[in-house]
């Protein structure tokens, strides 16, 4: 059965009716968020639209920012950061949905209180200092006065073999990296999910709690297309339910379309994403965003984004 919907899913990839509109080109990292992008890939086309669309993997911002300036990608999954730093350079790009996927702080502990647990112990940031996560957890310490040791790595991965070999005693991670440095460490030094920065970040900001770090968003010249943007958010709504219902053919989609994920998600583990609706997704990213403004100009591009980073309705 995963033979087959390996082989659909790559065929389906490869189709490209002569004489079509250019296929919508969407992209998202190592991450189960990724998921509904792969599942509308497989699907061929966009529903509602005489559209093909393919997926088109990214493994760190470096490579992303290429992507887009390459106009490579027309749909990523991003951070919120992100989105506000390309609308400010004056590149078109509409978020279309906003996410609070959890961000975990891995450590030897089952669990850990608040941040305050880790004062001044070494922990690792996957990509650099300037990244989502590293702003992240500037931003909650900060606001809890704890002072933190962090140093980089250069991928998820990278920070997960770091953490395994005792090289740091904590390190910040999305999924399926986390699940997959509690997988894979040994019995004599195991690993815990010890502290979901939404939680943090809900104790440091009990003014607007939720934690909208990630973004779906058109980037380049489909931007600009109010229908691209209802019909793309529209199907990316109802393929996350799919995914976290169809575990086991989403993983099927994921080895077929990203290896790299795939070989990261823990076969029995159900994919969770958490989409924000409307007004309260785009709240919550603002509120979000100008923590990160206040804490350093550069991280949002120097300046705060309005309403406009939205997708205009058509």
């Amino acid at each position: 059965m995963k033979r087959l919907i390996y082989l659909v899913a790559l065929c389906l990839l490869a189709a490209s009716p002569v004489g079509a509109a250019e296929p919508l080109r969407l992209s998202g990292p190592p991450v189960v968020e990724s998921l509904p992008l792969m599942a509308m890939a497989s699907q061929g086309r966009l529903p509602g639209l005489d559209l093909a669309v393919e997926f088109r993997p990214w493994r760190g911002p470096d490579q992303l920012r290429a992507m887009i300036a390459g106009g490579q990608v027309d749909g990523v999954l991003i951070t919120t950061a992100m989105a506000a730093v390309l609308r400010a350079r004056g590149l078109p790009c509409r978020v279309l949905a906003v996410m609070s996927p959890p961000v975990w702080l891995v450590t030897a502990k089952p669990r850990l209180a608040s941040l305050a647990d880790m004062a001044d112990r070494p922990i690792v940031l996957p990509f650099g200092p300037g990244e989502m996560p590293a702003l992240l957890l500037r931003a909650v310490a900060a606001q809890s006065g704890v002072s933190l040791r962090t140093s980089q790595a250069g991928s998820a991965l990278e920070a997960v073999n770091l953490l395994a070999m005792g090289r740091a005693d904590g390190a910040v991670l999305s999924e399926p990296a986390a699940s997959l440095a509690v997988a894979k460490a040994g019995l004599e030094r195991p690993l815990h999910k010890s502290l979901d920065l939404r939680q943090a970040w809900a104790l440091a900001f009990p003014q607007c709690p939720q934690l909208a770090s990630t973004a779906l968003a058109l980037v380049g010249p489909r931007a600009n297309d109010p229908a691209v943007g209802q019909a793309v958010a529209r199907a990316f709504g109802q393929s996350c339910p799919w995914v976290q219902e169809h575990d086991d053919q989403a993983r099927a989609l994921a080895a077929a379309m990203f290896p790299d994920l795939a070989a990261q998600l823990t076969p029995g583990a159900r994919p969770v994403i958490s989409l924000l609706d409307g007004p309260e997704g785009q709240r919550a990213a603002l509120f979000v965003l100008a923590r990160l403004h206040e804490l350093s100009p550069a991280a949002t591009g120097g300046v705060l984004p309005g309403p406009e980073l939205w997708a205009a309705q058509p």
